[in-house]
């Protein structure tokens, strides 16, 4: 493609820094004298942030006077096609100024004039065939034709069309590759050779690590290779550069995406100066996800704060979702190190966004050897060779695998480097050991366990017990009882090691939601090693061949049980006073509310009567009324009904005076119930049960 080769002869990339991020800058160079310019190539997609980042070095780099580039798709004025070239470029020559030579038998004559045009059919009387013919207008008006076919060369006599027809030729080379515009360099006034460096930058495809970690016969030895995985996803090679890997540098934000605000959760961030502000995001996203918005809105950089959530940091890497972060929930952002922003002589990005972490939170690996990189080509590069101390381990956690543990590792990194995430191999010797995955490690970290394998030999067997302890707390006051007793979850780990060695033994226990780790007194049982969101870790020691070790994780809650007092009923007095949760006084103030209670249920029964009663009385005053109604005129026999229905009537108002009054009686016995309920207080504190139901 014309676009690459043009790069290459007009100025070829020699250093690409390429940032784990995604970022990468690149440096080209060129000796260059006298006057001129060289002609670039770039992706439209990039054009900006070129301008944006572009800067020059070097001795030259004073005698640049201007940059022009193209901001439109151009387009040729002069036509050309890959079938009959010639004729089809004198097609577009009309009125142009040329000198052509033609060749007649062994005659050769050179005619200087205008192009007049090109004739397809004109009759040729030597051969008798029909050929194409150039016309040409000469100095004093003569006009003369001659075959195409016998042109042996011409010449354009005009400057401005020698340009048209380079700029034709241009893009011609630069077919199928429509996205691309052209950014030229002005030069002038270079008496001596010098150099020029042009430094410019733009997100690309982030380069991948890969490590290899080789176990020794020594089992604590290890030695960590490291490798990168480039990606060439431009146009162009990249011959012979020198090439730079940079880890720990923060996201990019693109100012063409609208960062998003969507999220079913709505967070509330308190910033550095104490006011409070709303963000939104949604359970998976990640913290620095989060961080990056956040930074966003603040005009900052996601590594100059970290995030505080009930008291403790969030984790980068981590999940909003590994937390007990929810809706509404609050956060606080406090204050790290600083960060710089990339400085050119074109002002800062307004594309993208890309803000350089401090020195101190970046590591940089130069890569010796000079490489070559094909377009669109991967290219594998190493990294670091390094030699650690660490452990080798056996981590069960369920949420990864269920009945076995995993053969891990844990290393601290005294690389004095950060370690880019990436895969891992592990070896022991010539023998493959497994596969794992590297987390980001930074200097002096000490790494998590990292499994790379299922370690058959050993089994593991899970059981729970859910159990209410005896209650230990009561107190009633207010008309509520509330009654306190401890829920115990207790889990059962028993291991089973078929092999000779022994195994230093981690256990990820996924902990309960507001449940505290509690242990028997007096009972010695191992501590957690480590505490994180999601799980407590134990480390113990399982001998070899053992047919059962059991670890026990005992885990408690408080649960509170409240009872409205004029609710209770008698089969909860009773076990409250077999549990000794109440005294007799308590009991007799609550048995009062009892027979109160009970006063009330008949007067309500009384009503219920009365009501039913009420509803005979009127049914059957309707009955009188259709019957004296069917008797108009006949006053002698409608007369007895007349009687009935004033005695229903007597009946009916005797009715509602008697519901009336046993409503009154049953709102006095509620108020009397009210106040009896409210004078009972009792508070009583019980020894609290350590007892396991196995």
């Amino acid at each position: 493609m014309a676009s690459e080769a043009q790069q290459m002869e007009g100025m070829p990339i020699r250093q690409v820094t390429l940032y784990d991020n995604g970022f990468a800058v690149f440096q080209r160079e060129k000796v260059i004298q006298g006057h001129g310019n060289i002609d670039l190539y770039f992706s439209s997609d990039h054009m900006k942030s070129v301008l944006e980042s572009l800067q020059f070095n070097g001795d030259a780099s004073t005698k640049v006077g201007n940059i022009a580039y193209e901001v439109t798709k151009p387009e040729a004025s002069i036509s050309l096609s890959s079938r009959e070239p010639i004729v089809g470029l004198i097609r577009s020559l009309v009125g142009r100024m040329m000198s052509i030579t033609f060749q007649d038998a062994d005659n050769l004559e050179v005619i200087e004039g205008r192009v007049l045009g090109v004739d397809n059919s004109v009759h040729d009387p030597t051969s008798g065939n029909e050929l194409e013919h150039v016309s040409i207008l000469q100095e004093g008006g003569f006009m003369r034709m001659f075959p195409i076919k016998n042109i042996k060369n011409f010449h354009i006599l005009e400057a401005q069309v020698q340009e048209d027809l380079a700029f034709s030729l241009d893009l011609r080379r630069m077919t199928g590759n429509d996205d691309h515009q052209k950014l030229s360099v002005f030069y002038s006034d270079i008496d001596t050779p010098q150099n020029l460096i042009a430094r410019y930058g733009f997100q690309v495809t982030e380069f991948k690590s890969s490590y290899r970690m080789k176990l020794s016969d020594h089992p604590t030895n290890f030695q960590l290779d490291g490798l990168a995985i480039v990606h060439n996803t431009l146009d162009e090679d990249w011959n012979d550069i020198s090439l730079k890997l940079v880890v720990g540098a923060p996201p990019i934000e693109s100012k063409s995406r609208s960062i998003s605000d969507e999220g079913i959760w709505q967070l509330k961030i308190k910033d550095l100066n104490g006011s409070y502000f709303n963000m939104r995001a949604n359970p998976k996203d990640g913290v620095l996800k989060l961080k990056a918005k956040i930074a966003k809105t603040k005009g900052t950089s996601p590594f100059s704060f970290k995030l505080m959530f009930a008291g403790k940091a969030v984790e980068d890497g981590r999940l909003l979702s590994d937390y007990t972060i929810g809706n509404n929930a609050t956060l606080i952002m406090a204050s790290t190190s600083s960060t710089k922003g990339i400085q050119n002589r074109f002002g800062s990005s307004n594309q993208s966004q890309f803000v350089m972490a401090s020195q101190d939170n970046l590591s940089c690996y130069q890569i010796p050897m000079h490489v070559t990189a094909k377009r669109k080509q991967k290219a594998i590069v190493p990294l670091l060779q390094a030699q650690l101390e660490g452990q080798k381990v056996y981590l069960y956690d369920e949420s990864i695998r269920t009945g076995n543990p995993l053969c891990a590792l844990l290393f601290e990194n005294t690389t004095g480097r950060t370690l880019e995430g990436g895969s891992l191999q592990i070896s022991n010797s010539d023998v493959f050991l497994g596969q794992g995955t590297l987390p980001t490690i930074h200097p002096g970290d000490e790494s998590p366990p990292i499994p790379f394998a299922v370690e058959l030999a050993c089994e593991i067997a899970k059981g729970v017990d859910s159990t209410y302890l005896k209650p230990h707390h009561m107190c009633i006051e207010r008309g509520t009882a509330t009654v306190t007793r401890i829920h115990r979850e207790i889990t059962l780990y028993r291991i089973k090691n078929k092999s000779d060695k022994k195994m230093d033994f981690l256990l990820n226990h996924l902990f309960l939601e507001d449940y505290d780790l509690v242990q028997i007194p007096d009972v010695e049982e191992e501590e957690p090693v480590d505490i994180t969101d999601r799980f407590y870790q134990f480390r113990f020691e399982v001998p070899a061949n053992t047919e059962k070790k059991t670890f026990t994780v005992r885990e408690e809650i408080n649960d509170i049980k409240e009872y409205e007092i004029r609710d209770v009923q008698e089969d909860v007095l009773e076990k409250w006073v077999r549990d000794k949760l109440v005294d007799s006084k308590t009991e007799r103030a609550v048995r009062d509310t009892f027979v109160i209670k009970m006063q009330i249920n008949d007067i309500q029964r009384g009503i219920y009567e009365k009501e039913s009663e009420i509803r005979e009385v009127q049914s059957t005053q309707q009955h009188l009324r259709s019957n004296i109604s069917a008797l108009e005129g006949h006053e002698k026999e409608a007369s007895k009904y007349i009687r009935s229905l004033a005695q229903e009537e007597d009946k009916l108002k005797s009715l509602q005076d008697a519901i009336k009054t046993d409503k009154q009686r049953k709102k006095n016995l509620e108020k009397k119930l009210t106040a009896s309920v409210d004078v009972i207080e009792f508070k009583k504190d019980l020894p609290k049960s350590t007892a396991d139901k196995l």
